[in-house]
């Protein structure tokens, strides 16, 4: 029968957010007659996710205060020892052939718990082995959330003063908005109306993602149709569409809120935000176009 030496599980804990830590793990292995146990070994806090007849892993629980830090981790300068018991095991379908850490992530009222996962026998072709040491190597890594405490933050809404005016919109397109219906409205100067808001794409739900702080100002056009003064914009709706990685598939995003848009008008923000024209193209026309690419979506959602 196999010898097995004593070695000891070293557990070190309170590593410091800007730290890049290394931690020597040495596993003790030794028999185990605990009914069930397919491998008749066992070690100091293995546990057992597929139940005790399953693999054994190496388990971590590191718990973390600093909302502005996640922490990954790696496994380094692997050591195994082969051991002859693969005909008496009863799974030997779930034992992996290389070490592959997982990671998990609770939450606990301010803290957040990481757990981390290492399969301790792996499976080489017919040979079994037992992990008998490794390096865990630790580093910290910048959460969402701290660009966020570093974000340029605006010193005051551009709400904060003037007179504003309220629209809705439905669906994307280009939008008119004759002088008059501004005059109508209470604008003294319409050609001085200015136009923010986001329209009615969705924001993102991730936690700590800034996409901006306040109104951004929409890019418009002070113009005339059929020789009236009129404000153009243009409204993106609220299903964003994007290609994939190959540029081939396209995908899209509802907006679960709302299926209108909304923007804000003022006259008095002291800044107008043009669209930007291009010059136009003086060669003759050389290809004739009868069809296009479209995308719909196949049923509403």
């Amino acid at each position: 029968m196999n010898r097995y030496l004593f070695l000891v599980l070293l557990i070190l804990s309170g590593f410091l957010a800007d730290d890049t830590r290394r931690e020597e793990i040495l596993i003790n292995w030794f028999p185990s007659d605990f009914p069930g146990n397919g491998l008749g070994l066992s070690f100091p806090g293995a546990e057992y996710p597929e139940g005790d007849m399953g693999v054994p892993v190496y388990y971590r629980s590191i718990t973390i205060t600093d909302k502005k830090v996640d922490f990954q981790f790696t496994v380094e300068n692997v050591q195994y020892k082969e051991i002859s018991r693969g005909s008496k095991l009863t799974f030997k379908d779930n034992i992996p052939d290389r070490i592959e850490l997982k990671k998990s992530e609770f939450r606990s009222d301010s803290h957040r718990i990481i757990q981390i996962r290492v399969p301790a026998v792996v499976r080489q072709g017919n040979k079994l082995f037992l992990l008998k040491k490794f390096d865990l190597k630790q580093f910290p890594v910048v959460t969402k959330s701290a660009s966020a405490d570093s974000y340029n933050w605006k010193g005051g809404s551009v709400l904060k003063s003037g007179r504003w005016y309220k629209v809705k919109t439905e669906g994307k397109g280009i939008y008119k908005i004759p002088y008059s219906k501004l005059i109508e409205w209470g604008f003294s100067n319409p050609q001085n109306v200015s136009i923010y808001g986001a329209g009615g794409l969705s924001l993102t739900e991730k936690v700590g993602a800034v996409e901006f702080d306040d109104l951004p100002e929409v890019g418009a056009w002070h113009g005339k149709s059929n020789g009236s003064g009129s404000l153009f914009f243009y409204d993106p709706g609220t299903t964003c569409w994007s290609t994939g990685s190959e540029g081939e598939l396209f995908s899209h995003k509802l907006n679960s809120y709302t299926e209108s848009g909304y923007f804000f008008l003022c006259e008095n923000t002291g800044h107008l935000k043009d669209i930007a024209f291009t010059g136009e193209v003086p060669d003759s026309p050389s290809h004739s176009i009868t069809s296009f690419d479209e995308y719909s979506l196949v049923k509403t959602e």
